[in-house]
């Protein structure tokens, strides 16, 4: 994955969440409805679930340490903290955007 597609990608999954929004007739400033689209969008994401692509993440993010916000502890599998790590950074990151 290059620096581009992810972001890319990105870019798409904020679109995926405003249709979802309009889907359901959510308000665009429906902060929890946001979060849950996001989440949703995000935790089933092939960059997420395949260990070697949430690694990719990892190198492109703004947000390495997003992480931080919920801990390191807890982790006994290499594996599941980079999809954990991964996980935050690309909530971040379009959090990051859809705020711009």
């Amino acid at each position: 994955m290059t620096h581009q597609e992810y972001w890319a990608e990105i870019a798409s999954i904020i679109e995926a969440v405003r249709e979802e929004l309009e889907s359901i007739g959510a308000d665009s400033d429906d902060h929890e409805e946001i979060n849950t689209a996001i989440h949703e969008i995000v935790d089933g994401h092939p960059f997420i679930i395949y260990y070697h692509q949430a690694k990719h993440v990892m190198v492109h993010t703004d947000n390495l340490e997003a992480i931080e916000d919920v801990g390191l502890d807890g982790f006994d599998d290499i594996n599941k903290l980079i999809a954990t790590t991964a996980f935050f950074a690309m909530v971040a990151d379009i959090h990051e955007t859809m705020n711009r």
